[in-house]
């Protein structure tokens, strides 16, 4: 997803960007979905992206700089940021942590100054989805796409997080501890000698974790607390067919994130 090249700088052509490809190609991708906000900070309006992006039939907000972007409380919407700052200033660094820190969803995208391979790999591991040097009209298209996208299977992830996370605190101390011994595939009588219970109590607290938690199996209890292990951050670090194939197989999630270890 990595993308960081120079080109020549030039305005965006709406008269000539939209080829029959790229119609037929981009729009069903954004338009298949609901208008999410585009966030645009500090561009030049000379190079018209905001036209090109409202011509997509997204809604723009515009922003001249990052602090008024912070201060403006927009960054609690759905969508993505599309800034033009270069990464490796103070300016990009300030973006990139009040979004982690207070959670935010939205991808950015950053358009600015060629970056160095270095700076391309720390930003997108904070969370950002892309990274120009000076992309073409359908680059940015796509680009808005897929991050429209990406903002949506994260606010699902961080959903499911906190609905587990709450499930996880209406469990009584004795049934949180014999969940940490399924969650390992221990057997009930196993359970029962190791925590002096007898392999009836046992069994009766196994089925009301299994309802408490909306859970059928053991295998689905050792995915949930396997989530529970990482922090919600996590979720800024995978790509988006990452998250699209956990909303299938939640267990895919877990086993990404060991990666990022």
């Amino acid at each position: 997803m990595i993308v960081a090249k120079q080109v020549n700088r030039r305005p965006y052509d709406l008269r000539t960007r939209a080829t029959p490809y790229v119609r037929s190609k981009i729009s069903v991708l954004i338009m298949s979905n609901s208008s999410p906000v585009i966030h645009i900070v500090g561009l030049n309006d000379q190079d018209g992206i905001a036209e090109l992006i409202i011509a997509e039939g997204h809604v723009v907000r515009e922003f001249g700089s990052v602090t008024q972007f912070l201060n403006s409380g927009a960054a609690a919407n759905s969508g993505c940021v599309v800034a033009a700052l270069d990464i490796d200033n103070n300016d990009g660094l300030v973006l990139q942590e009040r979004l982690r820190r207070d959670l935010c969803t939205m991808p950015l995208i950053t358009v600015g100054e060629s970056p160095t391979a270095d700076s391309v790999v720390r930003t997108m591991r904070n969370g950002a989805a892309f990274v120009f040097a000076d992309p073409t009209a359908s680059e940015l298209i796509l680009a808005v796409a897929a991050a429209h996208r990406l903002d949506r299977y994260r606010r699902e992830w961080l959903q499911t997080y906190d609905a587990a996370r709450k499930r996880l605190d209406c469990l009584s101390s004795r049934q949180s501890e014999v969940l940490t011994h399924l969650a390992v595939g221990k057997l009930n009588k196993v359970i029962a000698r190791e925590l002096y219970l007898s392999p009836r109590t046992v069994e009766k607290h196994r089925r009301e974790i299994h309802n408490r938690l909306g859970t059928s199996s053991l295998a689905e209890i050792a995915v949930l607390v396997e989530r529970m292990k990482w922090p919600q951050s996590v979720v800024y670090s995978l790509p988006l067919d990452v998250l699209e194939a956990s909303a299938e197989e939640p267990g895919i999630v877990p086993a990404a994130s060991r990666i990022l270890e």
